[in-house]
């Protein structure tokens, strides 16, 4: 028994391995560093640059269809980002994540949701996601445990505090934090 165990823990680490070598081959860039059980779906609608690393256990999605609804999402991330653990970036629309962006564990980035419901019996009738474009520039720290929701823009040279919601547009060179976050104050003041 003890030899099976230590047998079935070899073979994960050798199919992580594989797993990982396999997506930094079809990304076809060796400058990507993507770490083991990481998630992406639908690659030929996400454009990743050079220098990025993915954490483990990430989940970047390009949703082209919805039951009867089609899309044509456009997830773009810039050069040298670095994700940590459990991010989750979900795309029907368009998400841009600039260059030298750093994203704490557990964030969460989407451009889509299901909308207002009046009742749970409405959920299931599985309506068209509605979407708003997301946009975080270049230089932008996002906390962990983040949430960045549709229609935000994030200015260039930001930070946002761990455990905030980001409901709406954030100034560049902004310190913002809370749910919903707000501007505490801005870089470069005394």
């Amino acid at each position: 028994m003890k030899f099976f165990f230590g047998f079935f823990l070899f073979f994960i680490k050798v199919f992580n391995k594989f797993r990982s070598s396999y997506w930094n081959w079809k990304l076809n860039n060796n400058t990507i560093y993507v770490s083991s059980n990481v998630r992406l779906d639908r690659c030929e609608y996400i454009e990743i640059g050079r220098g990025v690393y993915i954490g483990r256990f990430c989940w970047i999605e390009a949703v082209d269809s919805f039951y009867s609804s089609t899309y044509k999402p456009v997830l773009t991330i810039g050069n040298n980002v670095k994700m940590s653990e459990f991010v989750h970036i979900g795309c029907v629309e368009k998400v841009i994540i600039g260059d030298d962006v750093l994203i704490g564990s557990k964030c969460l980035i989407i451009d889509h949701s299901h909308g207002l419901c009046q009742s749970i019996q409405e959920i299931h009738h599985l309506e068209p996601l509605i979407s708003k474009p997301v946009y975080i520039g270049d230089n932008v720290f996002l906390g962990d445990n983040v949430c960045v929701l549709p229609g935000v823009s994030i200015g260039n040279n930001s930070i946002i505090g761990a455990n905030s919601v980001v409901t709406q547009d954030i100034p560049s060179n902004a310190v913002a934090h809370g749910s919903p976050a707000r501007v505490k104050r801005y870089l470069n003041e005394n």
